[in-house]
């Protein structure tokens, strides 16, 4: 948490859920932990290479700026650690706001789907999965696991269901104690199954679903959470995603993870097509947002908002982000 402050922020929702304001904002089915590094592809029940947010553990009912302006702020410190290979923070946050807005006003909510469309995404993922082959993953998981003692049953039973019929008999892990973990997840219980499947090695991983941070901010129930999410229309779920007694199950592999910001970066070479990358996030949280059975006043109070109206929330809220940074002292 204390490297920087954008690891601070992505392990300190829960500073953020307390500190939002109970405003008149429309409240939508928001995302909650929202960074620019919770992004990432997968395979979805088509076979279809899906492109969004990948991580929906702090989801529940938020005022709608809270996403975006998250968001803003996120890319904001990540743009300035990446000195030197992305565009402006203004720029970028302009970017965010249009792909956002254009969303809402379209009010038809839908996954972003690479395979039949944007073609810059579908060139730029690719050659990033194509670089993590399927035995670099390996490798790298092997590095990450223990062998897993006393795993919960629940989430023995959740992990089998997981996997193919036919599949071997599955050792199961969990992940080193020094092994890196998403910061805003690090006290979730979480365990993983490995498995032949026709041949080749195949892993789920069982996080416990716990309530939102939300909830704790409010001491009040968070709303609609992660299976609301995955049921969303916005949002084309990988094949193996689901919630089973307790545990989210999903499926790991070398085109099922989430894409660091810096490898996009890198890959993207031209300044338009990084900012598109930005509106790109934008629209996914406008997609995902207008879902909500609130779309229309939501629709209504995008219409009134502008992207200076962004900029300058996400510089308050950044100087927030920055004096709690400082004022942190690790145990």
């Amino acid at each position: 948490m204390k490297k920087d402050p954008h690891s601070f922020l992505r392990a300190t929702f829960y500073r953020w859920a307390e500190l939002w304001p109970a405003d008149d904002a429309v409240q939508v089915r928001a995302v909650g932990d929202t960074h620019v590094e919770n992004f990432g592809t997968w395979r979805d029940a088509e076979g279809r290479l899906v492109w969004g947010v990948n991580d929906f553990d702090e989801a529940g009912t938020m005022p709608w700026p809270s996403d975006l302006v998250r968001l803003g702020v996120s890319a904001h410190l990540a743009v300035k650690r990446l000195q030197g290979t992305a565009p402006s923070s203004s720029k970028v946050c302009r970017a965010i706001w249009h792909g956002y807005r254009k969303a809402v006003e379209k009010g038809k909510p839908a996954p972003m789907i690479l395979d039949g469309q944007r073609k810059t995404w579908r060139r730029v993922v690719r050659k990033l999965i194509k670089e993590q082959t399927p035995k670099a993953f390996w490798r790298h998981e092997k590095r990450k696991l223990d062998p897993a003692q006393n795993v919960p049953p629940a989430a023995v039973a959740a992990l089998q269901a997981a996997l193919p019929p036919t599949a071997g008999q599955p050792t199961f892990h969990q992940r080193r104690m020094d092994a890196p973990k998403g910061l805003g997840s690090l006290g979730k219980r979480r365990f993983h199954a490995k498995a032949k499947w026709k041949g080749e090695p195949i892993v789920r991983e069982a996080k416990a679903v716990t309530e939102s941070a939300l909830a704790w901010a409010r001491k009040a129930a968070a709303g609609p959470g992660i299976a609301s999410m995955l049921l969303s229309p916005a949002h084309s779920p990988d094949a193996c995603q689901a919630i089973i007694d307790g545990w989210s199950v999903r499926r790991l592999a070398a085109n099922s993870s989430k894409i660091q910001l810096k490898d996009l970066l890198r890959e993207i070479k031209s300044v338009h097509d990084k900012l598109s990358l930005f509106h790109s996030m934008g629209a996914e949280l406008g997609s995902l947002q207008v879902a909500s059975e609130t779309a229309k006043e939501l629709q209504d109070e995008v219409a009134r908002r502008s992207a200076s109206w962004l900029r300058q929330a996400v510089r308050e809220w950044h100087s927030q982000v920055r004096k709690d940074y400082e004022a942190f002292e690790p145990p």
